[in-house]
């Protein structure tokens, strides 16, 4: 309700001005509303479809049960007695300091004094326990970034506050605070029990939230909206959205090779056992490459198997299948692919492995991008003559 009062008292009350207002017959005259009341009367206003007045500041405030209704509910249009004297209206409206028009003129005042109210106050105070909160934790990060690019033990023997040497970490901080007022006045003994943000746990939270700090291609991860990436922008517009680009190099090879038709056939106790991959959901990475080359290494033996379950397979259905699998595998199409597979596999997979290094840095990721593109480039302007010498 508040925040609606607000919002008319920023609007204020509805003043029309006029050359003429509608007449009103009193006796054998016409009376009509007068637009230079407003200035002498602030918290008036006028309803031109009831041809009424009404006490902008009354009609907020008005009890549930108000003792006169004239200017909330009904409104006040006799004009007449509007310019007599003591007798005015207006006046009698607003009466004593203690009158419902003069507690609701009050109100009104306190509601707009927005610094005054208590949630401001306790919303304040909120904030300034935001910022101090920051401020400790990046203290204490920053600690911890430094020690550990040290090679810096963090922990003491003796971290009490009465150990003359309470170790790394501790130091670290109060040598900060020493240096900055702000940060020695919100620190270790200075800050509250529950957010010191010194604790073994939270050392160790940092560190593994610094070695793994990444996204991945998930709905709840990069939706701008209401993804992880979202949430972190909201409190750190620096921390920009980076899909993972060893996750985005797997899903390419997965979806390169989403639609090829592999068969594995495997020999277990004298018995045949025939699986059909239609999709490699299961196989990423090096796994790929390796059963497109064992599918190469293994082709002969592959077609021989399935040629002889053409002849003599146990039933219809393991004759029928073998033999669509084995006019497949004999089409000029799958040889191809299967080559080409191989090949682009073959160029993808060491930066696949190096882009999943934690050592990895930045400089030698570019160049094995860099690297991996030329040698692709090169296959697609000129790798096609030795693949075709491959299907004679």
């Amino acid at each position: 309700m508040d925040e609606i009062r607000r919002a008319y008292i920023k609007m204020g009350p509805y003043q029309p001005i006029k050359n003429e207002y509608p007449p009103t017959k009193f006796g054998s005259q016409n009376r009509r509303f007068q637009s230079h009341w407003f200035k002498k009367f602030t918290w008036l206003e006028y309803s031109p479809s009831k041809d009424a007045a009404f006490c902008f500041p009354c009609f907020l405030f008005e009890h549930k049960n108000p003792r006169n209704s004239t200017f909330t509910i009904d409104g006040f249009k006799y004009w007449k007695r509007v310019n007599d004297g003591d007798r005015c209206t207006f006046f009698m409206h607003i009466g004593s300091n203690t009158s419902p028009h003069n507690k609701a003129v009050e109100y009104l005042n306190n509601l707009m004094n927005i610094p005054c109210h208590i949630e401001k106050v306790i919303n304040a105070q909120s904030s300034e326990e935001k910022q101090n909160n920051r401020l400790r934790l990046t203290a204490t990060i920053e600690s911890i970034q430094w020690l550990t690019l040290q090679a810096c033990a963090l922990r003491g023997h003796d971290e009490s506050p009465a150990s003359k040497n309470r170790g790394n970490f501790i130091e670290m901080i109060k040598f900060m605070g020493k240096m900055n007022e702000s940060i020695g006045d919100i620190v270790l003994e200075k800050a509250p029990k529950n957010s010191k943000y010194t604790s073994p746990d939270i050392q160790k939270d940092i560190l593994n939230l610094i070695s793994n700090q990444g996204y991945d291609g998930a709905s709840n991860m990069c939706g701008s909206w209401n993804g992880l990436q979202a949430l972190f922008l909201r409190d750190c517009p620096c921390a920009y959205y980076v899909h993972c680009f060893a996750h985005r190099l797997q899903l390419a090879l997965t979806a390169a090779a989403d639609k090829e038709l592999l068969v594995n056939v495997i020999l277990v106790e004298d018995v045949i056992k025939l699986e059909i991959y239609c999709g490699l959901e299961r196989l990423v990475g090096v796994l790929i490459l390796t059963h497109f080359c064992s599918m190469i290494d293994m082709y002969s033996s592959v077609t021989i198997v399935l040629e002889n379950m053409v002849n003599d397979g146990a039933s219809n259905s393991i004759r029928g299948e073998a033999s669509g699998l084995l006019t497949a595998m004999k089409s000029f199409d799958f040889v191809f692919i299967l080559h080409l597979m191989q090949k682009i596999m073959g160029l993808t997979n060491l930066l696949c492995r190096s882009l999943q290094e934690k050592s990895l840095d930045i400089l030698s990721a570019m160049d094995c991008v860099s690297t991996t593109k030329t040698l692709l480039h090169t296959l697609r302007e000129e790798g096609f003559v030795i693949l075709l010498s491959y299907m004679k």
